[in-house]
């Protein structure tokens, strides 16, 4: 996961010959981050068994039998992606951004990037791109009603 933040998503998973994880993720407590969890899996086999080298994507199958039960198996967090949002979720993005709201509207300073990041701790399974799309589509219900926004959230076409 070092290797991972080090060198970021995109050259990572081309260093290791993996796709971008479409179930399953693994996140890390400390810091909310998730990560491709096959990918993971596959580097850190390499790194256990360096005269073996790293498996490659077509070395073994993920999913839930296989990378979700190892990795479940030995503490880590496995999340699934791509479902629908909570209603939890939702009042926790909702509250979050009228803080945020708040906060602007008083001249206060905030950093939304922390904002963020202290959000997707409490979430299951959401990402920065995933909480800052949710936010930019609270600013266009509020522009829709003619209310101010967030400026950093610019509103979504597709609320």
């Amino acid at each position: 996961m070092a290797e991972y933040d080090r060198v970021g998503r995109k050259y990572f998973l081309e260093k290791y010959g993996f796709g971008k994880s479409r179930e399953y993720m693994l996140r890390d407590n400390a810091t909310g981050r998730l990560y491709d969890s096959k990918a993971i899996v596959g580097a850190a086999y390499g790194y256990a068994f360096p005269d073996r080298g790293s498996l490659t994507a077509s070395d073994f199958s993920g999913g839930e039998a296989t990378v979700e039960s190892l990795l479940a198996s030995l503490g880590f967090e496995v999340v699934r992606v791509g479902r629908d949002w909570s209603r939890e979720e939702v009042e926790a993005t909702v509250a979050d951004y009228f803080e945020m709201l708040r906060l602007e509207a008083t001249n206060q300073p905030y950093n939304k990037s922390e904002h963020n990041e202290t959000l997707r701790q409490r979430l299951s399974a959401r990402s920065k791109g995933s909480v800052e799309m949710k936010h930019q589509n609270i600013s266009a219900v509020l522009d829709h009603l003619g209310l101010p926004y967030i400026r950093g959230y610019k509103p979504r076409s597709n609320f």
